[in-house]
């Protein structure tokens, strides 16, 4: 799974506790479900029907259980071959079956209504695609959505197989978890391959008038989908992601010695969906990947890594499956550190991962220091809680946690300890202590020790530099650690040394490798050596740790764009960045740090990184007063490497689009404007000019209407209506206002897009009342219950424009505990970091003259 669980409702209808789930996993096994479902009606309506056989052993002959259903009617059950009163069995969520005896069939039948609009995502949805009428149908499960469709015993360890039919309108494609026979002439239904023994979180169908590409890896066909409207831009991705899908495909395969087990491969692009889902051999995933216009480098990284990422799950979590939710960051986890290992074949370790600290490990830093911080490894009750949990410390911090345990046992034996536990737990449910014990057997770590430190407390420890030396020469040189809470873990860290080369670069002396516990370690091996330029913890990022670096390194490390390579550069940099989180350093330095490596970077995903890493300082982080002159900096810097000497057609893609979104002064507007009408084709690129002149009153609404015509994306009109809301004016921030709240936005991205245009980082006066306005309609619709909707707006939650009291209103509604979990977490981590940015803007504005604020490479 990708980031979003796309259904971020309360769980209502009956939930589902570990306790009870666990209950029912030791009275019950699950052999197989035969499932058919009637989709014709969904054509023009929201209804379909379903029809459940399942095969199912008691270990306790007598006992009695119930198995999940959310359907809008039960039409039959029949138990054993009796039929059972229906308003005596059904209550929410939940058919109650008893006495059963040692081998059990169960049939349920039941009519079911598919969600749509704000309630998509959970179970069956049903969309429109506004720009030519028609329908599509799509499936989420995880994490307890699969008994919205069929009945099901809805839990992660009662695995089973599945025989699945599907009835569509003739002209329909449907795609599930195995190969498909198309129906004969004259019929209508689908019949899909038995599938082995899957969670119900990861059954998936999917049916429409897609437009099909396929293409093969060995004798498994992967076929592409996507809705009619977006035929063009597919076939234009497809060779792209068929290779990637073989390449990947391979590279799992041999890391973990068990090949794929699948019949088929199939993606499923779709309107509305959040996200991407890792369903057995059927992943859907947000149609925005089928890129509208020439991605970027970093966009098509994206695509590449979330592609990696839901093929690992084929592994870890289809093929091996976690007994219960408290094992979801494992998957997660495991899924991110597979990616990006993947990645690094392809892209090079150095920049692979420095990509996965940029756009991921920061985040865990982040959530990990927020007042919402858990363990990574923790108790999860309920499905509530399950949902609640998935955030960057899941994804990143676990990543993370995994990469320091491959260090710290060697890359070898963890890949070897992997494929132990593949083979030994293939189609079985497992726990963390399963993967330790292979652990242990293959390293003799003690793993179980080395996990309680490092997986059942939160806080990120914080390691610093500390040197001695006289007449040039290092005489000590210690890594002192701190620990947020106790225990105290033990860190498998290197240390960069690098000194001044004369010619305004560094060079790499040597790399020193040390495990530090809590009392610190020391360098023994730098006594009586020259003092360095800069000592660098943990500069291959293999490490999840803070660290601060020595006096004499300050001014080098102010400097990341004199480093040699780009892994370094990127610790370095988001090390200046976590001092100006913690209110040590203005964010004016982070913004000259990252301008400077501008003018280095040569990778044009890193650099938009990077550029994207300034944005963030010179708005979230720098006081409103200041945000111009820090965003002008950025620009000139982007505009500085443009008339450069010639570089990539993708370097000026980059490049372009850092420009763009920091243009502030007149010159820079007018040379948007100059990219808006002669970049005909760059369709992102476009939207970005139309947004930076809209938000600075540049132009009228008619260009934008123009433009909502020329794009081809079937959703280039709902884009012309978010960039609106960027004007700086009330009527535009009342209709944007009105969007955020009252109108449906299909995607999580676009929601993002509304946050970014709506809350312009220069419009702070115009836009303050309308903060309070925000706070005033995520009260209604808590007061109204419509937490579908409450979510979407969450996403929009202003990062750039905050008075003190709206920062403690934000704090107030993220406490309110009719709030959904999940929900209130994401409000509070969001008031936690504007208040750390108030501290940040009071650094700032006190001109902290110690702070380095030297500006590259001029």
């Amino acid at each position: 799974m990708d980031d979003e669980l796309v259904g971020a409702g309360a769980v209502v209808d009956g939930g589902l506790d570990r306790r009870e789930a666990a209950e029912r996993a030791r009275l019950l096994e699950v052999g197989e479900y035969e499932v058919h479902l009637d989709l014709t009606r969904l054509a023009d309506c929201p209804s379909f029907s379903s029809r459940t056989k399942v095969g199912f052993t008691c270990g306790e002959p007598g006992a009695s259980t119930w198995i999940d259903l959310v359907a809008e009617r039960v039409t039959n059950v029949e138990l054993n071959g009796v039929a059972l009163e229906g308003d005596a069995v059904v209550r929410p969520g939940r058919i109650r079956l008893g006495p059963l005896l040692a081998e059990n069939t169960l049939l349920v039948c039941a009519e079911h209504s598919a969600g749509s609009g704000a309630t998509a995502g959970r179970g069956l949805t049903r969309t429109v695609d506004p720009s030519d009428g028609r329908v599509y149908v799509w499936s989420q499960c995880e994490a307890f959505e699969a008994r919205r469709i069929f009945a099901c015993f809805d839990q992660p360890d009662l695995k089973a197989t599945f025989h699945l039919t599907v009835a569509v309108p003739s002209e329909w494609i449907c795609v599930s978890n195995g190969i498909s026979r198309a129906p004969d002439r004259g019929a209508d239904t689908w019949r899909f391959s038995r599938t082995p023994r899957l969670p119900t979180y990861v059954f998936a169908v999917c049916a429409g008038p897609f437009h099909q590409v396929e293409g093969r890896y060995q004798d498994i066909p992967i076929r592409l989908h996507s809705r009619q409207s977006l035929r063009g831009q597919l076939d234009r991705s497809a060779e792209e992601i068929i290779s990637l899908t073989q390449r990947g495909l391979a590279h799992y395969e041999e890391q973990f010695a068990v090949p794929y087990a699948g019949d088929s491969y199939d993606y499923v692009f779709l309107p509305e969906f959040g996200g991407a889902m890792e369903n057995f051999g059927c992943v859907c995933w947000t149609d925005e990947v089928i890129f509208r216009s020439e991605p970027s480098s970093l966009t098509r990284q994206m695509r590449a890594t979330v592609l990696l990422h839901e093929m690992a799950h084929m592994w870890f979590g289809n093929l091996v499956t976690m007994r219960w939710w408290d094992g979801l960051w494992l998957n997660e986890s495991f899924a991110d550190w597979a990616a990006f290992s993947a990645l690094a074949t392809i892209i090079g370790e150095g920049e692979s991962w420095a990509s996965f600290l940029y756009r991921r490990k920061r985040g865990g830093y982040r959530a990990d220091q927020a007042p919402t911080t858990h363990a990574v490894n923790g108790a999860v009750p309920d499905i509530d809680a399950a949902e609640a949990s998935v955030d960057m410390i899941t994804y990143a911090k676990g990543a993370s946690v995994l990469r320091q345990l491959a260090a710290t046992i060697g890359e070898e034996a963890f890949r070897a300890a992997l494929r132990r536990y593949f083979t030994r737990n293939a189609w079985r449910n497992t726990e963390l202590s399963d993967l330790l014990a292979e652990v242990h057997a293959v390293s003799g770590l003690d793993a179980a020790s080395w996990a309680r430190g490092w997986l059942e407390r939160s806080g990120t420890d914080l390691l610093t530099v500390h040197t001695e030396h006289k007449r040039g020469t290092y005489t000590a040189v210690s890594v002192r650690h701190r620990t947020p809470s106790s225990p105290p873990l033990d860190h498998q860290v290197r240390i960069g040394v690098y000194d001044d080369t004369g010619s305004g670069h560094l060079a790499l002396r040597q790399q020193l490798t040390l495990r530090v516990n809590g009392d610190g370690a020391e360098l023994a091996e730098l006594a009586g050596a020259p003092v360095a330029s800069l000592l660098l913890p943990n500069d291959d990022d293999r490490d999840f740790v803070k660290m601060r670096v020595d006096q004499d390194s300050t001014a080098s490390l102010a400097q990341p764009w004199r480093l040699p390579f780009v892994l370094p550069r990127a610790v370095a940099l988001t090390t200046l960045e976590d001092m100006m989180v913690d209110a040590q350093l203005p964010a004016s330095a982070v913004v000259d740090a990252a301008c400077g490596c501008v003018d280095v970077e040569d990778s044009p995903a890193q650099l938009e990184q990077v550029v994207s890493l300034a944005y963030d300082a010179a708005t979230i982080w720098t006081p409103p007063e200041k945000r111009a002159e820090s965003l002008g900096r950025i620009a000139d810097a982007c505009l500085r490497r443009l008339d450069g000497p010639g570089h990539s057609r993708q370097l000026t893609q980059s490049l372009r689009y850092g420009f763009t979104r920091a243009a502030v002064r007149t010159d820079h507007l007018d040379h948007v404007a100059t990219l808006l009408a002669r970049d005909a084709d760059d369709h992102a690129l476009r939207w970005l000019c139309l947004q930076r002149l809209v938000g600075a009153c540049w132009i009228g609404d008619e260009k934008l209407d123009s433009e909502a015509t020329r794009d081809p994306d079937p959703d280039a009109p709902a884009r012309a209506s978010i960039v609106r809301s960027a004007r700086g004016t009330a009527g535009a921030k009342d209709l944007g206002l009105k969007l955020m709240f009252r109108e449906h936005l299909p995607c999580r991205t676009q929601r993002e897009w509304l946050s970014d245009a709506f809350w312009q980082p220069l419009q702070g006066e115009l836009l303050a009342p309308y903060v309070h306005a925000y706070l005033a309609q995520m009260r209604m619709l808590l007061t109204e219950e419509r937490y579908d909707a409450l979510y979407a707006a969450a996403v929009a939650f202003p990062l750039t424009v905050a008075a003190d009291d709206c920062v403690e209103g934000l704090a107030d509604l993220g406490s309110d505990t009719r709030v959904p979990a999940r929900i209130r977490k994401m409000l509070l981590d969001r008031w936690d970091l504007l208040r750390r940015a108030t501290r940040t803007h009071r650094l700032a504005l006190a001109g902290d003259s110690d702070a380095p604020t030297t500006c590259g490479n001029q």
